[in-house]
Protein backbone atom coordinates (compact mmCIF):
# COMPACT_ATOMS: atom_id res chain seq x y z
CA UNK A 1 0.00 0.00 0.00
CA UNK A 2 1.31 3.87 -0.40
CA UNK A 3 1.04 3.92 3.34
CA UNK A 4 3.47 1.28 3.88
CA UNK A 5 5.37 2.86 1.30
CA UNK A 6 5.98 5.89 2.81
CA UNK A 7 6.68 4.76 6.13
CA UNK A 8 9.99 2.10 4.96
CA UNK A 9 11.34 4.98 2.10
CA UNK A 10 10.83 7.69 4.89
CA UNK A 11 12.38 5.06 7.71
CA UNK A 12 15.27 4.14 4.85
CA UNK A 13 16.05 7.61 4.24
CA UNK A 14 16.32 8.47 8.09
CA UNK A 15 18.42 5.83 8.98
CA UNK A 16 21.72 7.60 7.38
CA UNK A 17 20.34 10.77 9.28
CA UNK A 18 22.51 12.09 12.71
CA UNK A 19 20.47 10.66 15.66
CA UNK A 20 18.44 13.34 17.44
CA UNK A 21 16.83 14.13 13.61
CA UNK A 22 13.49 12.48 13.93
CA UNK A 23 11.43 11.73 10.65
CA UNK A 24 7.26 12.31 10.88
CA UNK A 25 4.94 10.54 9.28
CA UNK A 26 1.32 11.63 8.06
CA UNK A 27 -1.06 8.34 8.90
CA UNK A 28 -4.27 7.80 7.50
CA UNK A 29 -7.24 7.08 9.26
CA UNK A 30 -7.58 3.47 6.77
CA UNK A 31 -4.36 2.47 7.96
CA UNK A 32 -4.95 2.75 11.85
CA UNK A 33 -8.59 0.73 10.80
CA UNK A 34 -6.84 -2.42 10.07
CA UNK A 35 -5.23 -3.04 13.03
CA UNK A 36 -1.55 -3.99 11.47
CA UNK A 37 0.22 -0.96 11.53
CA UNK A 38 1.99 -0.73 14.79
CA UNK A 39 3.43 -4.26 13.93
CA UNK A 40 4.19 -2.65 10.73
CA UNK A 41 6.10 0.07 11.99
CA UNK A 42 7.77 -2.16 14.54
CA UNK A 43 8.86 -4.72 11.94
CA UNK A 44 9.79 -1.96 9.31
CA UNK A 45 12.11 0.06 12.18
CA UNK A 46 13.70 -3.09 13.47
CA UNK A 47 14.21 -4.07 10.26
CA UNK A 48 16.36 -1.02 8.73
CA UNK A 49 17.68 -0.68 12.57
CA UNK A 50 15.84 2.78 12.99
CA UNK A 51 14.91 3.69 16.54
CA UNK A 52 11.17 4.00 17.05
CA UNK A 53 11.71 6.90 19.29
CA UNK A 54 12.99 8.89 15.96
CA UNK A 55 9.70 8.63 14.64
CA UNK A 56 6.49 10.80 15.24
CA UNK A 57 3.09 9.49 13.74
CA UNK A 58 0.71 12.65 12.81
CA UNK A 59 -2.88 11.37 12.91
CA UNK A 60 -5.40 13.86 11.03
CA UNK A 61 -8.04 14.87 13.41
CA UNK A 62 -10.89 13.05 11.10
CA UNK A 63 -9.78 9.83 12.43
CA UNK A 64 -10.44 11.04 16.01
CA UNK A 65 -14.06 11.55 14.86
CA UNK A 66 -16.54 8.93 14.60
CA UNK A 67 -18.88 8.97 12.03
CA UNK A 68 -22.19 8.61 14.46
CA UNK A 69 -20.89 12.11 16.11
CA UNK A 70 -20.71 13.78 12.66
CA UNK A 71 -24.22 12.17 11.19
CA UNK A 72 -25.44 13.55 14.76
CA UNK A 73 -24.43 17.06 14.04
CA UNK A 74 -26.18 17.53 10.88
Amino acid sequence: SLGAWVLETGLLESASWPAPVRLSINVSPRQLTGGSFANLVRARCAQLDVSPERLTIEVTEGVLMDETAVTELD
